[in-house]
């Protein structure tokens, strides 16, 4: 969809499955996301990014909470932002910020409820 010519939007569905030899790392996961797209002025731009993942870890038992299968859900945000600050320079700023709830209720593996927050900076030159 372009709302404008200076705004994107996209809608995203997402099946990912993975068949390992060893049932421990095989995964079947849906995941749904919207992104915007902002042309701020010549070649700076910002796109923001919202999803949610489920995670089924089909060959991974539970010790805890009744369920057969290790299943997380994962809430995603994404922030990037590219300011062009001379014709061969630009400042690429990010931010990531992941949340994982998972159905393994054991307080040994409570490691697995976690929030990450990655921001990284980035100046790059072209020439």
């Amino acid at each position: 969809e372009v709302p404008t010519n200076r705004l994107v939007l996209q809608e995203e569905f997402n099946l990912f499955l993975s068949n390992s030899d060893a049932d421990f790392y095989d995964f079947s996961s849906i995941e749904v996301a919207i992104g915007a797209f902002f042309k701020i002025k010549g070649e700076s731009w910002a796109r923001l990014r919202l999803s949610r993942l489920n995670l089924d870890f089909n060959g991974r038992r539970v010790f805890s909470g009744g369920a057969e299968n290790r299943v997380d859900d994962q809430t995603h945000l994404n922030f990037r932002l590219n300011w062009q600050l001379h014709n061969h320079l630009a400042l690429l700023a990010d931010y990531q910020l992941i949340k994982n709830n998972t159905n393994e209720k054991a307080e040994i593996f409570d490691f697995l409820n976690y929030t990450n927050n990655i921001v990284s900076l980035t100046i790059q030159a072209t020439y």
